[in-house]
């Protein structure tokens, strides 16, 4: 089951572009302060080399699902970071994507 995106939230001052670069056509930028509800079709990749990438004041983190997991990787940085782990049950389904203030990332299952 993939995973889906349902819900963007930019807490920050600025900004973030989101590149679906599996589906280039699923890309957008999400202004400072704002919310945005997903088009359908915005997944996070099974594949590493074509990762959803989030672009943010702290710079672009590359993110793909793998093994029930949504791993990231920011770029110029050699530590991959598991954003959700569903062991299991698997991350399948819909999720939430905010980015705070500082332009980190976190996820958490839509509900």
């Amino acid at each position: 089951m993939p995973t889906n995106i349902k819900t963007f939230r930019n807490e920050s001052d600025h900004s973030i572009i989101v590149f679906n670069s599996e589906n280039i056509g699923n890309s957008f930028w999400i202004k400072a302060k704002h919310t945005e509800n997903t088009k359908p079709g915005l997944w996070i990749s099974w594949h590493k080399d074509l990762p959803l990438i989030l672009c943010t004041i702290k710079g672009m983190c590359h993110i793909w699902d793998v093994d029930w997991k949504i791993h990231g990787q920011w770029e110029g940085n050699s530590n991959e970071i598991i954003f959700l782990d569903g062991s299991d049950k698997g991350v399948g389904g819909d999720i939430q994507v905010s980015v705070t203030k500082d332009g980190d990332i976190e996820m958490k299952k839509a509900g």
